[in-house]
């Protein structure tokens, strides 16, 4: 293969990547669909189970101060700061990761992130609802 070839090779590969990348995030902001079915793999979830998964009130939501409201996404900007930090510098900074290629060692970071996302807006939303339920046991008493 000549370098042209390999050229044309190499925008196809990534044209392909992003339009699938283009097409997933479609069908990811598009419309929900409660259960995938026996299509899916899963068993479709009982009628009592689905009511008791229903969307938390927004009411909550504005009769919250805005700095209560504001923890949440602080919490979660923290949490995915810190553990990055931690992640990266333990992936190329510890002595005996040094023999790893550099990029082997970027695509773990990379997939790291796929669990450390979702443990951070799980622990904001957490820290959100502890401080909001602190704050009305208060005004309870």
């Amino acid at each position: 293969m000549d370098r042209t070839d390999r050229l044309i090779l190499l925008m196809l590969l990534v044209a392909f990547a992003a339009w699938r990348l283009v097409r997933f995030l479609r069908l990811g902001l598009g419309k929900r669909h409660p259960a995938l079915g026996i299509a899916g793999g899963w068993m479709p979830p009982s009628s009592e189970a689905t009511a008791e998964v229903a969307p938390e009130s927004s009411d909550s939501d504005r009769s919250s101060p805005f700095t209560i409201r504001l923890v949440d996404p602080l919490v979660t900007v923290a949490i995915w700061l810190a553990g990055n930090l931690v992640i990266w510098l333990a992936l190329f900074e510890v002595p005996f990761l040094q023999t790893v290629p550099p990029a082997l060692r970027g695509i773990v970071g990379i997939f790291a992130n796929f669990y450390l996302i979702p443990f951070a807006r799980h622990s904001g939303r957490r820290c959100r609802q502890r401080i909001e339920i602190a704050r009305s046991q208060g005004q309870a008493h």
